[in-house]
Formats: C-alpha cells, structure tokens, sequence
C-alpha cells in the first residue's frame, strides 16, 4: 500500500540493545498486521549480539535500522526513531514484546479530530515460544478529564507497547524525556506530558498485543524513586488533598519493593508511614502487607 493514496501511515519505533532473539518475534509481527501502511524503525543502541544477523534476515524494504550510543537512556533511542520517522503517527514496541494481526487496523479506526493517542491492553505472557499466559493483564482504563490530574492521582495505567500517538503531539511536548533520573518511568513521564497539551486519549478496551515478563525483573528495582521524578513536574497542578494521594501512592510503591525484596522490617517501616494518607481501600492494602511483613520478619 502506498503512502501517498490518503490512508494514514504509521511509523512502528522499537527500541533495542541484546535482544537478537527476543526483536525477533516482535518483528514478525509488525510484518503480520493486517494493516499495510507501515514502516519500521529500528533503533539499535550498538548491541554485541546477532541483532544485526537477525533483522537482516527480513527481506522487507519497510524495515530501516538506526545505530545510537544512547548511554542508557531509553528515550535517546525512541527520539532518535521518532525524528527519522516519515509517519503522521507513531506506534511503539518494545523488543520482547510483540502485537496481535489487528493491532494496527484497530487501532486507526479509532482516529478522528478527537483522538491524539490511543493505547489498549496487553495479555502477560510468560514465554515467547508459547501462547501460555500469566493470570494477569495489562488493563488500560478510560482516563476521565482533566486527564492530568488523573494519570498523576491513578497512576500510569498506560502501556508502552499498546501506545499509537500523533508525531505532531510528542513534537509539541519537546519529545522523549532523556533525563537518567527518569529513566526508569519514561513511558509514564511521556504520557503525563502529552496529557498537558492534549485531552484527546482513546483507550481499547481489548488485548491487541503481548507483552513478556522477566522472572523477578519487577523486583530489581525501586520504581518509587523515578515514579516521583517523572511526576515532578506536574504536581503543582493539583491540590494539596491530591498532592497527599500522590505521596501515599508512591510510598506503598516503595514499600512494595521492600517487600518483594524481603526487607520486611524495612518494608513494615515504609508501609505505615501510608496509613496517614490512605482511604479505605489502601488502608486495607497496606493493612495485609503489613501483616504478611510482620508474620515474615
């Protein structure tokens, strides 16, 4: 399909370093939509594996690789891909997960004046060489106005792989945080700043993609420490009420890690510093991971 006969092209970023076998099965299925309108762009930070071996095997002309050093730090590689790219809009995907045949085709239908970005659900898979899942999903959610103030209190409920954005919106918003400080929560950082300059968010609330989850990667490290930097800039939009949900939001995330972790003293310290800004619904959460704490202390 052509670029040029009035159907929008979509610019596919994946991001890579050391993934030969993982990019793989991620670029199978770009080449697998149902959706022709696409190219891909490849931004390699430099690997030392068959990463090169592996794309080269594709003979497909909507494939181009880019080469950065980007010293760790995510969103050089992203922007890199995002400023070479020749689509309107921009879809991500990381290199060890992978979409589903419709995931385009679904996701440009819902593209009108009142759609800026659009994400969707991710199934959690736990091997890329089966279809066997985990008992969770990565649930979007529709994201009421104003949009800002509700990323910030909720959370990021956004993920990477499921995100298709007008390149004119991360244009406007000074693209991709590289900042290290950040690193970490990039992806959540982005969408808050896209939701400063646009109300215009499409949740789908299907699976439309994969996404793989490392055994004990999510225990590795302290999210609590680049969650409150991401969010730095923007907490003084909401007030001082919204501003304690944040605080307690971001203490349980630091208890949780604790816990994880099996600093359970430490971890029993942190959660109740969460009681005094909790609701209910906290409160009993943090209630029975302070009893699961104490009982394995």
């Amino acid at each position: 399909m052509d670029k040029n006969i009035g159907v929008p092209f979509v610019s596919v970023v994946i991001p890579t370093y050391n993934r030969a076998f993982e990019i793989k099965k991620a670029i199978q299925s770009v080449i697998a939509q149902d959706y022709n309108n696409w190219e891909l762009v490849i931004v390699d930070n430099n690997s030392t594996d068959q990463t090169d071996s592996v794309i080269k095997e594709f003979d497909e002309k909507r494939i181009r690789i880019l080469k950065i050093n980007n010293n760790g730090s995510i969103g050089k590689s992203r922007n890199l891909g995002i400023k070479n790219s020749k689509g309107d809009w921009i879809a991500f995907l990381d290199s060890d997960d992978w979409w589903y045949p419709t995931k385009l085709s679904d996701s440009l239908k819902e593209i009108s004046d009142a759609t800026d970005i659009i994400y969707h659900d991710l199934d959690i898979v736990e091997s890329r060489d089966s279809d066997k899942k985990a008992p969770s999903v990565i649930k979007g959610k529709v994201l009421n106005s104003p949009i800002l103030r509700n990323l910030l209190v909720g959370g990021n409920v956004i993920a990477n792989s499921s995100v298709m954005v007008r390149k004119s919106i991360l244009e406007k918003i000074g693209y991709i945080s590289e900042d290290m400080n950040i690193n970490p929560s990039v992806d959540y950082n982005t969408w808050l700043k896209v939701a400063s300059v646009t109300e215009k968010f499409k949740y789908l609330p299907k699976s439309l993609g994969a996404y793989l989850i490392h055994p004990g990667g999510e225990s590795q490290r302290d999210m609590s420490v680049s969650i409150r930097y991401a969010m730095d800039q923007f907490l003084e939009t909401l007030s001082d009420k919204d501003r304690k949900i944040v605080e307690r939001n971001i203490r349980y995330v630091h208890a949780r890690y604790l816990f994880k972790k099996e600093k359970y003293a430490d971890s029993i310290i942190a959660l109740k510093k969460c009681f005094s800004l909790g609701n209910f619904a906290m409160t009993l959460k943090v209630t029975i991971m302070l009893l699961l704490a104490t009982l394995r202390k």
